[in-house]
């Protein structure tokens, strides 16, 4: 199972950006689980970045979330991002299960605060990376035992 790591990238510092991605990967591989993480491919092209650059990482990140069986997704009304919300609607077209870490700080979260498009496109929405990791793990079970790939076509899945 192969997971896309979604997230601000170059709005925040770049350590935020990428420490919860190497834990996650961390903790996924230690499940058995494989992820990709846009922002290496992001940062290829950060500084001086083209028309035709931009277009090449739109294309990255569209094929690679075509390739992936579920996202992780991390937004908060305090993380500027333009790319996740697209990543989020990427994968809801494309039937890719996806699990939205809103306001990533491990406290519960007020469902009435959450913006109307991300209760649309989500399939799960969770306060913390670890409710994030376990409802991947679940997938990934589910994955195995059934030997499914990908898509959420016939709507939203909890697991």
């Amino acid at each position: 199972m192969l997971v896309f790591l979604a997230g601000a990238i170059d709005l925040i510092p770049e350590d935020e950006a990428r420490n919860w991605r190497d834990i996650m990967k961390a903790e996924l591989q230690v499940a058995g689980i494989s992820s990709f993480d846009p922002a290496a491919a992001f940062r290829y092209i950060i500084s001086g970045a083209t028309r035709q650059d931009s277009k090449k990482l739109m294309n990255i990140n569209y094929n690679a979330i075509q390739q992936c069986d579920a996202a992780i997704i991390v937004m908060s009304k305090n993380i500027p991002s333009i790319g996740t919300p697209m990543e989020l609607l990427l994968c809801h077209q494309e039937g890719i299960r996806n699990v939205v870490v809103w306001n990533p700080n491990g406290t519960e979260i007020d469902k009435a605060h959450i913006p109307a498009y991300i209760n649309g496109l989500a399939d799960q929405v969770v306060g913390s990376f670890d409710e994030a990791l376990e409802i991947v793990k679940r997938i990934s079970m589910v994955f195995r035992r059934e030997g499914e790939h990908g898509g959420n076509s016939e709507g939203k899945r909890e697991y």
